[in-house]
């Protein structure tokens, strides 16, 4: 049975150290570990932060794609509808009843898309949030976020409507100049060094936009496959780096599959000559790759963090660890921290010096007989939560 409390200070993160002291006075030991929650927090929110970027990240990408592909066909619409439209001219329809005739159908469209987008978001939000956010939300399911969902609504037939007027606009500019079509200046060097005619005429069905009916936005065409093979291979590999983390845990210091407790506050669960035996007994089973006996201790430095230590002690065949940095300690006083603790005792490996050491507290001695005794830091470790 673990005994904990749970407590919440008047003088908040600032009032820790002086708790600390009280409690080891009062208590006699210095070896009980305090969780400062505050951290843990802002350890989520660093994950969170994390995620929420790839979102918003996927988001812009996917906002860009559909800035070029759905503009493409907006302003491919527009153009012929204008074409079309020209024929009525004669009974008297205005440039601006063009326009407003040539806008409509998409606007209606992006009306239409965008409400069905708000309903399937308010649907979707039943499984929301996802990810890491998702263990610290205290109320899941359905929320709607008019601030988001109504802005949206809104802004995204306007944004359509605007630029379906214009590229009618344009078109009927273009109508009235009687503009000759471009020329792609690689399909004219093409047939100019003398290339087959396959290749000068696919160089021009692929780059020059042509006319009338069968004008093509060529630029935006080619802008909108980049971004979207773009986006397709940075979400398959975001894909493959998530599932290569979840997959390989020892890349985060996951080494073990199997925990088990034989012993607890100091004493083993069985007399001190059986428990060799049995974890000599696990070390040979076939399926067993390695035995670690870690035994558990908290040592707290003279700032005031507490560190939660564990002996390597692989029973026969090595015991993998992941080092970021440095090499497994080799004897007494010498000790391998993860990255977030060797930051906050300022350790640096391979140096021994009090400025880069951490100093412990033995986890037995009573508040009268702990004293600080200086480790070495051999390297960084990579420890799973």
């Amino acid at each position: 049975m673990y005994i904990n409390a749970l407590l919440r200070l008047k003088g908040g993160e600032a009032a820790l150290p002086k708790f600390r002291a009280d409690l080891a006075r009062v208590s006699g030991r210095h070896d009980i570990e305090v969780w400062n929650q505050a951290d843990f927090f802002r350890h989520y929110q660093k994950v969170n932060s994390f995620e929420s970027a790839c979102l918003l990240a996927f988001g812009i990408a996917a906002l860009l794609a559909a800035f070029v592909l759905v503009g493409q066909t907006v302003a491919r619409y527009t153009a012929a509808t204008v074409v079309d439209l020209q024929i009525l001219r004669a009974v008297g329809m205005t440039p601006r009843q063009t326009l407003v005739a040539a806008s409509v159908a998409p606007f209606l469209a992006a009306t239409a898309g965008s409400t069905i987008g708000v309903a399937a978001a308010v649907v979707a939000s039943k499984w929301m949030p996802i990810g890491a956010a998702s263990l610290a939300e205290p109320s899941p399911g359905f929320d709607v976020d008019w601030t988001v969902l109504g802005t949206g609504w809104v802004v995204v037939p306007v944004i359509v409507l605007i630029g379906a007027a214009g590229s009618a606009w344009l078109a009927l500019a273009a109508r009235r100049a009687r503009v000759s079509p471009k020329r792609s200046s690689v399909a004219i060097a093409a047939a100019r060094v003398g290339l087959p005619v396959p290749v000068v005429v696919g160089a021009r069905f692929a780059l020059e936009p042509g006319r009338g009916h069968s004008a093509v936005p060529v630029r935006p065409a080619l802008i909108g496959a980049v971004i979207g093979v773009l986006g397709v291979l940075a979400a398959f590999t975001f894909s493959a780096g998530v599932s290569d983390a979840v997959e390989h845990g020892e890349r985060f210091g996951q080494t073990n599959q199997l925990e088990s407790f034989i012993g607890f506050n100091g004493k083993d669960f069985a007399p001190p000559t059986v428990v060799p035996r049995v974890l000599a007994a696990l070390a040979k089973d076939r399926d067993v790759a390695a035995v670690n006996d870690a035994r558990i201790a908290v040592a707290e430095s003279d700032n005031d963090t507490s560190v939660t230590m564990y002996t390597y002690a692989p029973t026969r065949e090595p015991y993998p660890v992941v080092l970021s940095a440095g090499t497994l300690p080799r004897g007494t006083g010498e000790v391998v921290l993860a990255p977030t603790s060797a930051g906050r005792l300022h350790a640096t490996s391979a140096r021994s010096s009090d400025s880069a050491a951490a100093r412990a507290r033995t986890r037995c001695g009573s508040a009268e007989s702990a004293s600080y005794q200086s480790v070495r830091t051999t390297g960084t470790t990579m420890v799973a939560g």
